[in-house]
Protein backbone atom coordinates (compact mmCIF):
# COMPACT_ATOMS: atom_id res chain seq x y z
CA UNK A 1 0.00 0.00 0.00
CA UNK A 2 1.60 3.44 -1.08
CA UNK A 3 2.03 5.87 1.55
CA UNK A 4 -0.49 8.27 -0.01
CA UNK A 5 -3.55 5.51 0.30
CA UNK A 6 -2.22 5.08 4.01
CA UNK A 7 -2.70 8.22 5.11
CA UNK A 8 -6.13 8.62 3.29
CA UNK A 9 -7.36 5.81 4.94
CA UNK A 10 -5.66 6.98 8.53
CA UNK A 11 -7.32 10.26 7.90
CA UNK A 12 -10.81 8.24 7.09
CA UNK A 13 -10.64 6.68 10.16
CA UNK A 14 -10.01 9.47 12.16
CA UNK A 15 -12.92 11.67 10.70
CA UNK A 16 -14.79 9.09 11.55
CA UNK A 17 -13.90 8.27 15.04
CA UNK A 18 -13.83 12.11 15.38
CA UNK A 19 -17.62 12.20 14.10
CA UNK A 20 -18.68 9.38 15.89
CA UNK A 21 -17.35 10.66 18.99
CA UNK A 22 -19.17 14.20 19.04
CA UNK A 23 -22.61 12.55 18.06
CA UNK A 24 -22.40 9.37 19.97
CA UNK A 25 -20.54 10.36 23.74
CA UNK A 26 -23.43 10.64 26.38
CA UNK A 27 -20.69 12.41 28.08
CA UNK A 28 -20.48 14.73 25.60
CA UNK A 29 -24.23 14.97 24.58
CA UNK A 30 -24.08 15.61 28.89
CA UNK A 31 -21.75 18.44 28.81
CA UNK A 32 -23.85 19.95 25.88
CA UNK A 33 -27.11 19.76 27.56
CA UNK A 34 -25.91 21.33 30.21
CA UNK A 35 -24.56 24.38 28.65
CA UNK A 36 -27.34 24.78 26.57
CA UNK A 37 -29.38 24.82 29.81
CA UNK A 38 -27.34 27.43 31.15
CA UNK A 39 -27.01 29.80 28.12
CA UNK A 40 -28.91 30.40 24.68
CA UNK A 41 -26.08 31.29 23.04
CA UNK A 42 -24.14 27.95 23.35
CA UNK A 43 -27.16 25.91 21.91
CA UNK A 44 -26.57 28.43 18.85
CA UNK A 45 -23.43 27.62 18.73
CA UNK A 46 -23.55 23.82 19.12
CA UNK A 47 -26.15 23.69 15.97
CA UNK A 48 -23.67 25.27 13.78
CA UNK A 49 -20.91 23.17 14.94
CA UNK A 50 -22.91 19.81 14.65
CA UNK A 51 -23.64 21.16 10.91
CA UNK A 52 -19.85 21.72 10.57
CA UNK A 53 -19.51 18.20 11.44
CA UNK A 54 -22.02 16.71 9.37
CA UNK A 55 -21.44 18.46 6.63
CA UNK A 56 -17.52 17.54 7.04
CA UNK A 57 -18.59 14.08 7.50
CA UNK A 58 -20.64 14.18 3.99
CA UNK A 59 -17.91 16.16 2.35
CA UNK A 60 -15.58 12.59 3.41
CA UNK A 61 -18.28 10.14 2.48
CA UNK A 62 -17.92 9.55 6.26
CA UNK A 63 -21.62 7.43 7.35
CA UNK A 64 -22.74 9.13 10.77
CA UNK A 65 -24.53 5.86 12.39
CA UNK A 66 -27.60 6.13 13.76
CA UNK A 67 -29.13 8.90 11.29
CA UNK A 68 -31.03 11.98 11.55
CA UNK A 69 -32.61 10.42 14.39
CA UNK A 70 -29.52 10.28 16.63
CA UNK A 71 -28.68 14.00 15.33
CA UNK A 72 -27.99 15.70 19.30
CA UNK A 73 -29.86 19.16 18.67
CA UNK A 74 -33.38 19.30 18.23
CA UNK A 75 -34.33 16.62 21.34
CA UNK A 76 -31.98 18.58 23.15
CA UNK A 77 -32.16 22.53 23.11
CA UNK A 78 -34.97 24.91 22.48
CA UNK A 79 -34.66 26.26 18.39
CA UNK A 80 -37.17 29.08 18.84
CA UNK A 81 -34.96 31.33 17.90
CA UNK A 82 -35.41 29.73 14.21
CA UNK A 83 -38.51 31.10 14.14
CA UNK A 84 -37.77 34.67 15.12
CA UNK A 85 -36.57 35.82 12.21
CA UNK A 86 -39.79 37.79 10.92
CA UNK A 87 -40.30 39.58 13.55
CA UNK A 88 -36.39 40.58 13.51
CA UNK A 89 -36.83 41.59 9.92
CA UNK A 90 -39.74 43.61 10.54
CA UNK A 91 -37.68 45.63 13.35
CA UNK A 92 -35.17 45.99 10.88
CA UNK A 93 -37.74 47.51 8.06
CA UNK A 94 -39.05 49.39 11.01
CA UNK A 95 -35.90 50.43 12.16
CA UNK A 96 -34.80 51.34 8.52
CA UNK A 97 -38.07 53.92 8.01
CA UNK A 98 -36.82 56.08 10.50
CA UNK A 99 -34.62 58.67 9.75
CA UNK A 100 -33.14 61.88 12.26
CA UNK A 101 -35.31 60.25 14.86
CA UNK A 102 -38.83 60.72 12.88
CA UNK A 103 -40.31 58.38 10.89
CA UNK A 104 -40.59 58.71 6.91
CA UNK A 105 -43.22 59.84 5.27
CA UNK A 106 -44.72 57.73 2.47
CA UNK A 107 -43.40 60.56 -0.17
CA UNK A 108 -40.26 59.82 1.77
CA UNK A 109 -40.03 56.12 0.92
CA UNK A 110 -41.09 56.44 -2.13
CA UNK A 111 -38.40 58.86 -3.22
CA UNK A 112 -35.95 56.60 -1.49
CA UNK A 113 -36.75 53.95 -3.40
CA UNK A 114 -37.41 55.89 -6.50
CA UNK A 115 -33.84 56.61 -6.40
CA UNK A 116 -32.39 53.25 -5.39
CA UNK A 117 -33.47 52.14 -8.95
CA UNK A 118 -32.22 54.73 -10.68
CA UNK A 119 -28.66 54.59 -8.57
CA UNK A 120 -25.79 52.71 -9.90
CA UNK A 121 -23.41 51.41 -7.62
CA UNK A 122 -19.98 50.82 -9.72
CA UNK A 123 -20.53 54.19 -11.50
CA UNK A 124 -20.42 56.11 -8.30
CA UNK A 125 -17.57 53.46 -7.33
CA UNK A 126 -15.50 54.68 -10.37
CA UNK A 127 -16.21 58.35 -10.14
CA UNK A 128 -15.11 58.61 -6.20
CA UNK A 129 -12.14 56.62 -7.27
CA UNK A 130 -12.45 53.08 -5.20
CA UNK A 131 -12.57 51.31 -8.19
CA UNK A 132 -11.06 51.34 -11.77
Amino acid sequence: MSDDKQRDDNMDFLSKAIVDAITKSPDVRQAIKQLAETDEGYSRSFMVLMLKVRNLAETLGVEISGGRDDFPGEDMFDLNFLDQKPEQEQQKTDRANIVDGRKETPQEIAFREFESTRFNQEEWLRKHGLIL
